[in-house]
């Protein structure tokens, strides 16, 4: 199965601007998804959240045409840690009961950006 890192870099940054949208503008809506309170102190943290996401976002835009490259694997690397580490926290707050089965949306996306990045990656010509 072939996976374009353009096209997947083009997915996730439409993913993360998204997020980054929906944290910003109605942080309670992905905290209800994932059975979590929408407390100020949780509200504050989502919004914070919306930033980050959005930087990814602006990564994945400005990385979208990069050829094969140290800089290109780099920032695969990189997100494969932040993906790899959401799912994997996403999957231990349930287990402890912070978070609702809806948690597993996230997890599932998390995983799948993570496969089509290291597929992406390691289709491409050796650098």
């Amino acid at each position: 199965m072939h996976v374009s890192f353009r096209a997947t870099a083009i997915a996730a940054a439409f993913l993360f601007f998204t997020l980054s949208a929906i944290f910003l503008l109605a942080p309670d809506l992905m905290l209800s998804l994932w059975s979590v309170a929408a407390s100020d102190s949780a509200m504050f943290v989502a919004r914070r959240a919306a930033m980050v996401y959005f930087g990814f976002g602006v990564l994945m835009t400005s990385a979208r045409k990069l050829a094969p490259s140290p800089a290109r694997t780099a920032i695969v690397r990189g997100l494969l840690a932040a993906l790899i580490a959401l799912a994997i926290l996403g999957t231990i707050e349930f287990a402890l009961g912070h978070a609702g089965a809806g948690v597993f949306a996230a997890v599932t996306v998390e995983i799948a950006f993570a496969a089509a990045f290291l597929i992406a990656e390691r289709e491409a010509p050796a650098i």
